[in-house]
């Protein structure tokens, strides 16, 4: 008899309710980091929709649309402004601005290296996608892409799974796993 696997549903609603347990009040931030290979950014929506089907307001932002000016971009023009209710924030350089988010909302920004030391401090919570593989593929120096490389050098250089809130495992895209990533 196979072992049951939650959905990838369930596995977001899960999610969704750990993070809204711990930052259910206020302006709240939930990153969504992984490589180009776990669509994070997919992943970021879908948990959105799961927010919002939960009656929280909830926005997403591409980490890489801002990130052409580095960290200070990406906090300045957007965080900064998320943080504090009742100011107009966009979630893209230039995009129209959102002027009518409740007090409680919560902002997802997914992207890769979003743990990186000078992001530290920005989010309430971090999702990280695992691909299990991943950091062994990419550790000889042939990951395909340029940007697979350059995930390869900050999983190298963070180690995201150590610092990250929750960890899922997105090998399987439609059968997500969480994994906990206990010390004891």
């Amino acid at each position: 008899m196979p072992l049951y696997r939650a959905s990838r549903a369930e596995v977001l609603s899960s999610l969704a309710d750990e993070f809204l347990h711990n930052y259910g009040r206020g302006r709240a931030f939930l990153a969504v980091d992984g490589g180009p290979l776990a669509d994070p950014a997919g992943f970021a929506r879908d948990l959105a929709d799961v927010l919002r089907a939960g009656g929280h307001a909830a926005y997403v932002a591409d980490a890489a649309e801002h990130g052409a000016a580095g960290a200070d971009a990406l906090r300045d023009g957007l965080v900064r402004p998320f943080r504090r209710p009742g100011l107009p924030f966009a979630l893209r350089p230039g995009g129209d601005p959102v002027t009518d988010a409740p007090d409680d909302a919560v902002l997802l920004v997914s992207g890769d290296a979003l743990q990186a030391p000078e992001l530290r401090g920005l989010w309430n919570a971090v999702v990280y996608l695992l691909l299990p593989g991943e950091p062994l593929a990419t550790a000889g120096g042939d990951a395909g892409s340029a940007a697979q490389e350059a995930h390869a050098r900050y999983i190298r250089a963070v180690n995201p799974r150590r610092a990250a809130t929750m960890i899922v495992d997105v090998t399987d895209p439609e059968l997500p796993r969480r994994v906990f990533a206990d010390s004891c």
